[in-house]
């Protein structure tokens, strides 16, 4: 084919896109207006060039471009054609009106964009020889965060929580591929941005190449907690420490470490890298709830870690549970801050018939744990902590085990329900404030099968999960500590959701296998007693471990200061803030 009087928009190392003039606009949004042209090697063209380009038709892993082509400069120096301008409304944050018809990024295929509000949903990708690859971003200054209900494309007709759309305005972004910035510029998710550059397709994602970025706000990290302390203040953190494994392989069926039972170097690294994470972002509060922990033994020795790094002395309390990997839940406890007056495993004998074998089982692989201190100073109070780390969501949203593993879900939910109505209605429940934090590997909201959290918290609502709770339990309700975060900030994991071949993604099924879209989620939360919401005086992530590139993540294990913490997780931990002005030791 043969096509006229185009302008170069912009030049890469093995070709350049051309777009039509303004002048020669069809206004048809549907259709692009732009081509990428393929010349194997360095093309002799620079942007505002006019050109007439002879070439054959052709798709390259899904990205539509002319081949074989012979071109004629026709005129330089030309005005480029008007960008489409990504922000609020384009592209399309609604998947039953996309932006491109059927599609939300095709009809700007090698088009000019111009993004003036973006922000980074994810950092730098890793890929063989490209440490610092794609990011995932937004254009209209929101990050990608998970909301109610269950994913778009698999809604049963008896669901009312709605349907979580999928984030469909998400798209990548490959900073370098033009030289907007250098090979190797690391990009924090949550970075905000202005760019211009053309959209691109590469192995089945949209693909955002810039010819000029810049970079509004890089989120620097780590971003520890404010340090809210407070002379009569209490300060409570929580963090998943990622399978922090024994060295013997303990007694579980299966090894408790990703990559099996860590060396002994390897322990000393994570337990440096876990003392950065607490004492440098967290910046040590006085009772740590930790998730997936293999040992009380190896709890203690990051409390030993944290006295040479920080001469601060914790205690390490855990009780063993029945996980198949043997992670359980434990606390870390500053003694000079606070006396531990009792540790209690709630939940450790209840049982369920598993749907799957027939038979009684234990309902919680990792059961709950209550934590009763008193802070040590003068005009301190006791308090009662509850850490809980339900079952993961994984196999919850398809596949032949999601109906029993969201039965079990909502069983241990319920069961976790009895207890912490039993605690905010007995003798102490008046002046000791209660909180409930962990990982509850659940989101603040109804995910549409089960609503985990509104079940321990109280407000589940039998109308909006596909499960019935058939009542409410805790009664008053607990407060989430999360609901006093800004929206944009509301998240402490990072999970890539395979959403299959929807939204226009799956151009070519035979390299395609759908859309992939990373979504920022809250997991750790806190629920708030009556009593601990009179006391609340702030909640706080500590961001160090999902905002950062993944080659950063590891390159982070050599750093000699706090930035040694950074990926030292896949969660970012939080700190919550109690003053009790008036509950002097449990008098009131």
């Amino acid at each position: 084919m043969i096509t006229r009087g185009n302008i170069v928009t912009s030049v890469g190392p093995a070709g350049f896109t051309m777009q039509t003039p303004d002048s020669r606009d069809d206004r048809n949004r549907m259709t692009s207006n732009g081509v990428y042209v393929f010349t194997g090697g360095a093309p002799q063209v620079v942007t505002g060039d006019a050109v007439d380009v002879r070439g054959t038709v052709a798709e390259y892993y899904g990205l539509t471009e002319l081949t074989r082509a012979t071109v004629t400069v026709t005129g330089t120096g030309n005005r480029l054609p008007a960008p489409v301008i990504f922000g609020h409304t384009v592209p399309s944050a609604d998947p039953e009106h996309l932006s491109c018809g059927m599609t939300n990024f095709e009809c700007f295929e090698g088009m000019r964009i111009l993004v003036l509000n973006g922000i980074v949903d994810r950092a730098n990708q890793r890929y063989g020889k490209d440490p610092f690859a794609e990011v995932f971003v937004s254009a209209n200054g929101t990050r990608s965060l998970r909301s109610p209900g269950v994913p778009f494309g698999s809604a049963p007709s008896d669901i009312h929580s709605g349907v979580w759309d999928g984030n469909p305005e998400v798209f990548e972004m490959d900073a370098d591929a033009l030289g907007a910035v250098p090979d190797g510029t690391g990009i924090n998710a949550g970075a905000r941005f202005m760019a211009e550059g053309v959209m691109s397709y590469s192995y089945g994602d949209y693909d955002f190449q810039p010819t000029r970025l810049h970079i509004l706000d890089p989120n620097t990290l780590p971003r520890p907690v404010a340090d809210r302390r407070t002379p009569h203040g209490l300060r409570v953190g929580n963090l998943n420490m990622l399978r922090l494994c024994d060295t013997d392989g303990g007694n579980s069926r299966y090894e408790c470490g990703d990559n099996g039972t860590p060396t002994a170097s390897a322990l000393k690294l994570k337990l440096e890298r876990l003392s950065a994470y607490i004492g440098g972002v967290l910046r040590l509060p006085d009772v740590l709830a930790a998730e997936e922990v293999e040992s009380e033994a190896v709890l203690q020795q990051l409390a030993d870690q944290l006295a040479t790094d920080y001469h601060v002395t914790y205690s390490a309390h855990l009780v063993d549970g029945h996980d198949p990997s043997g992670i359980d839940v434990g606390f870390l406890v500053r003694t000079d801050r606070v006396r531990v007056d009792g540790l209690t495993q709630l939940g450790g004998e209840a049982t369920w018939i598993d749907p799957a074998t027939g038979e009684s089982d234990f309902l919680h692989d990792r059961p709950p744990l209550l934590l009763e201190g008193t802070m040590l100073d003068r005009n301190g109070f006791s308090f009662r902590l509850l850490a809980v780390h339900p079952k993961s969501r994984i196999g919850v949203d398809k596949g032949s085990s999601a109906p029993r593993n969201r039965q079990k879900r909502l069983e241990q939910a319920r069961d976790i329900a009895r207890d912490v109505q039993d605690l905010q209605t007995d003798a102490k429940s008046g002046y000791e404030p209660l909180v409930v934090l962990g990982d509850f590997n659940a989101y603040p909201f109804t995910d549409g099968w089960a609503d985990v959290v509104g079940a321990i918290a109280g407000t589940y609502d039998d109308s909006a999960n596909l499960l019935d709770l058939g009542g409410n339990i805790v009664r008053p309700a607990l407060w989430n500590a999360v609901q006093s975060v800004p929206s944009n900030d509301r998240y402490s994991f990072l999970f890539t959701e395979q959403l299959g071949p929807i939204q226009g993604y799956a151009k070519n099924g035979s390299y395609d296998s759908g859309r992939d879209v990373p979504v920022a989620q809250v997991l750790d939360q806190a629920l708030l007693d009556r009593v601990a919401q009179r006391c609340f005086r702030g909640f706080q992530y500590g961001r160090g471990n999902l905002d950062a590139p993944d080659q950063t993540q590891d390159d982070a294990a050599g750093y000699p200061d706090v930035r040694k913490a950074i990926g030292v997780s896949d969660h970012d931990g939080f700190v919550l803030d109690l003053a009790c002005p008036g509950l002097s030791h449990g008098r009131h």
